[in-house]
């Protein structure tokens, strides 16, 4: 794939999650009236924000899949009974950790989270920043907040500009409780990524953020390493599509390897994550975790972690 090639791609991939992102901001102001006025009681925040982590990725399927125009729904009930429709009729069979599950995608992403919060909480020292690389409408973010993952800050760094909106009206259920903020992140374009001056201990991670970016650039991770001039330890974690990258899964698990680069191939998904990470020569890959999160078609997911040299 030429770099022409590579730039359409991107912008295609671009235009789709940005009107996605535009429907999910319509539905949450349409049902929830965000941002909320007045000075609403921790439960109903709490109570809003879990419906609409159920309604999200059911708004985003059928956004996706339902409805070229992204319409159909026409109240709360209708939603909420499409929402109860399809998470019953779309479970799945899943391998995390070796042993098999059939989970819905709701169950799945919440075990994803669970997995993410679990070990950040080894690491929950004075964190000054904790950053998503890519998080859509920054829920992964809100839930560490509610998991009990502390930091001084949460930034959100997301390429939609209608993903960043969504953010910042989610975030009016937390504004009292939390410093958040959210920025224009691009990965082969982090030059426009804003620099954070001042913070000394930073933690990264990104989830299903890497697959739709086909190669990185030869300087991402030096890049992306000195926008945080003032740093004495900066953590990454990454839960991502990159298992057929790793250089023993060939070897040790053969069919999965295959099963994966194809998918990478067919979806022309990434393809040198961990090649251009491992090659940076501030970078330390502390640990890899090969294929935790399985969803046995191919795309499974490992957890690899790195810091600073």
């Amino acid at each position: 794939m030429n770099f022409e090639e590579l730039d359409k791609r991107n912008h295609q991939v671009f235009r789709k999650y940005e009107s996605i992102y535009s429907f999910l901001e319509s539905e949450f102001r349409k049902f929830y009236e965000l941002p909320l006025v007045g000075s609403p009681t921790m439960k109903k925040q709490l109570k809003i924000y879990r419906q609409l982590k159920f309604m999200a990725p059911v708004i985003w399927y059928h956004a996706l899949f339902e409805q070229s125009e992204y319409g159909g729904f026409i109240t709360n009930d209708d939603m909420m009974m499409y929402a109860k429709n399809w998470y019953l009729e779309r479970k799945r069979e899943y391998i995390i950790n070796g042993e098999k599950m059939i989970l819905t995608s709701y169950q799945y992403d919440e075990i994803l989270k669970q997995t993410l919060a679990k070990l950040l909480h080894r690491l929950n020292y004075d964190i000054d920043l904790i950053v998503d690389l890519g998080g859509g409408w920054g829920h992964r973010l809100f839930d560490l907040f509610l998991f009990g993952v502390k930091s001084k800050e949460y930034v959100l760094l997301e390429r939609s500009i209608a993903g960043r909106r969504c953010s910042n009206l989610v975030y009016s259920l937390f504004d009292n409780l939390l410093r958040f903020s959210c920025h224009h992140f691009d990965w082969n374009n982090l030059e426009d990524m804003p620099v954070f001056e001042g913070r000394q201990n930073v933690i990264l991670f990104s989830v299903y953020s890497i697959e739709q970016i086909p190669k990185f650039s030869h300087k991402t991770f030096d890049i992306l390493i000195d926008k945080f001039p003032h740093v004495k330890v900066l953590y990454s974690i990454h839960l991502e599509p990159i298992t057929f990258q790793i250089p023993t899964e060939k070897r040790n698990n053969p069919l999965r390897y295959k099963r994966d680069v194809q998918y990478a191939i067919d979806h022309k998904y990434n393809m040198d994550f961990y090649d251009k990470l491992s090659r940076t020569k501030k970078v330390f890959i502390r640990h890899v975790n090969s294929g935790v999160f399985d969803s046995c078609d191919g795309n499974s997911i490992s957890i690899l972690t790195w810091e600073l040299r």
